[in-house]
């Protein structure tokens, strides 16, 4: 269906429109803000995506895309902020922490498409 790809391009886009941004303002801006407001900012369009649907009233397909747009911006900042903390941060066990967080990722994708589709 062209409207659920249209879903996953909107969210790239935002990925990738932002992470240049994004990759700029960590050597510029203090860490702790950048990860509070993508947290934050992705945790609010986490549930805009989920108030769009019929069930919540708003039924509006707008909304949705614009909920994965700003996903997409939001995860490119910590995208971009995650990995050189846990260098930073991880001590001796650095590897293992980073090898985790992207071993997450794709769990994360599929354990996502699992349970969306139930």
């Amino acid at each position: 269906d062209v409207y659920l790809g249209l879903l996953q391009s909107a969210f790239v886009i935002g990925f990738s429109l932002a992470i240049v941004a994004a990759g700029h303002a960590v050597h510029v801006l203090p860490w702790r803000p950048l990860v509070y407001a993508g947290v934050g900012v992705w945790t609010a369009s986490v549930w805009a995506s989920a108030l769009s649907g019929p069930t919540f009233g708003a039924d509006s397909y707008a909304c949705l895309l614009a909920a994965r747009i700003v996903s997409g911006i939001s995860e490119a900042v910590l995208q971009c902020i995650a990995p050189p903390l846990m260098q930073c941060y991880g001590g001796s066990h650095a590897g293992f922490w980073l090898a985790l967080y992207y071993a997450g990722i794709p769990v994360g994708t599929a354990g996502g498409g699992v349970f969306g589709s139930v």
